[in-house]
């Protein structure tokens, strides 16, 4: 299997992108907030059953997104549902 290439992903383009800052130009500037965007950064390495992995990449594969996309929202909703607590 060739190893995966990730130039020319349009994903790559929200991933570093800078935060926007307002110009005169736009209307009513003074009520939009910017919020800086997060770089993904951080590196993790996890070992799964490989029950769970077919489960997981199967999962993502109906979605369209990778395995570590998945992961990644997945991880994501939990920390918004458990931080409400």
């Amino acid at each position: 299997m060739p190893k995966k290439t990730f130039k020319g992903n349009p994903a790559m383009q929200f991933i570093n992108a800078e935060t926007k800052q307002p110009t005169a130009s736009e209307p009513e500037a003074k009520d939009i907030y910017y919020i800086p965007v997060e770089r993904k950064s951080r590196h993790v390495q996890l070992l799964f059953r490989p029950s769970l992995y077919r489960k997981i990449a199967a999962r993502a594969e109906q979605q369209g997104i990778s395995v570590n996309e998945y992961i990644h929202r997945a991880m994501d909703q939990h920390e918004k549902e458990t931080s409400d607590e």
